[in-house]
């Protein structure tokens, strides 16, 4: 088992690594969301709270320096993302409630950095960015032709974008997080699945139902018809966290292996995406775990 110094410079170490990759990635901002927030859990937990943060803040000045500004605000949204969801989430607040904080704020503070370093550059970060959501949507209908994007239309939905990939992130931290600090530290930090399963709010099945009828009802473009769009795309991403909790717990219940696990779980993400984000929709009316949990216990019943 390792000393709590050791674990620090080996997650400090990982921490280093990941940011490398940003100078080899093709759209190296991306990364930076979704692969930070592994080794970012690690160093909170094999650290103190107050180093967490200075660490973190001298990292940031250094990603400013380094990849610029936008992708500091990146990392540093990502440093706020899962800081304040351990500040609530280790003190026992529920893990949608600490998401939601965390979550909520690190997309505020971030999008008011962003828009007080536009406004004192005067910088035109708006037509940086339509130009490259413009190259990105030609490269991708290049390697598929049938494929159909428009470019207004994918700006018009970044804040959900932006906001989805901080949701992301964040759930990739909650389970891959206490896994990297295992390996880093030699044993698993203890908290209980239960605690880690997601329940969205039955108040959301409700709100998604409105956004499903205003992206499709108002005029396409409008104001309002935008706003729907981009919460309807917070939501499918919300659900299908839910619908991976949901599968989840049906492997559990059927004691599948970890090899099968891995399989179906890059055949459901990579391909059946939306299908997962139903079955997590329709848990609320259904109940798949309450199903799972019902069988169990019959089958050990049986079993005695």
């Amino acid at each position: 088992m390792a000393t709590k110094q050791q674990s620090l410079w080996r997650t400090i170490g990982v921490l280093l690594f990941s940011a490398s990759a940003l100078g080899v990635a093709p759209r190296p901002a991306v990364v930076l969301v979704l692969l930070m927030s592994v080794p970012l859990w690690a160093l909170y937990s094999v650290s103190s709270r107050m180093r967490y943060w200075v660490m973190t803040g001298l990292m940031g000045a250094l990603f400013t320096g380094v990849f610029g500004v936008t992708h500091g605000i990146l990392f540093l949204s990502v440093v706020l993302l899962v800081g304040v969801f351990r500040e609530f989430f280790d003190r026992g607040t529920s893990l949608l409630s600490s998401g939601v904080i965390s979550v909520m704020l690190s997309f505020g503070v971030s999008i008011l950095f962003l828009g007080f370093w536009v406004k004192t550059v005067k910088h035109d970060f708006m037509s940086e960015l339509k130009s490259g959501l413009i190259q990105i949507s030609d490269e991708m209908v290049k390697a598929n032709a049938k494929l159909v994007l428009d470019p207004e239309i994918l700006f018009q939905q970044i804040p959900s974008a932006y906001f989805a990939m901080l949701v992301l992130a964040l759930s990739i931290a909650v389970k891959a997080g206490p896994k990297l600090q295992m390996m880093l530290e030699g044993h698993p930090e203890i908290v209980s699945q239960e605690k880690r399963e997601l329940s969205i709010p039955s108040v959301f099945i409700w709100a998604t139902l409105a956004s499903i009828l205003g992206s499709v009802l108002l005029s396409a473009g409008s104001l309002g018809q935008v706003v729907f769009a981009n919460l309807l795309n917070v939501f499918v991403v919300l659900y299908f966290l839910q619908g991976i909790s949901v599968i989840a717990s049906l492997f559990s219940t059927y004691k599948v292996g970890a090899l099968w696990q891995t399989f179906w779980y890059f055949l459901l993400v990579v391909q059946f995406g939306l299908i997962v984000s139903l079955v997590g929709f329709s848990d609320y009316w259904i109940n798949y775990r309450q199903r799972f949990v019902k069988r169990e216990a019959k089958s050990k019943l049986q079993g005695l």
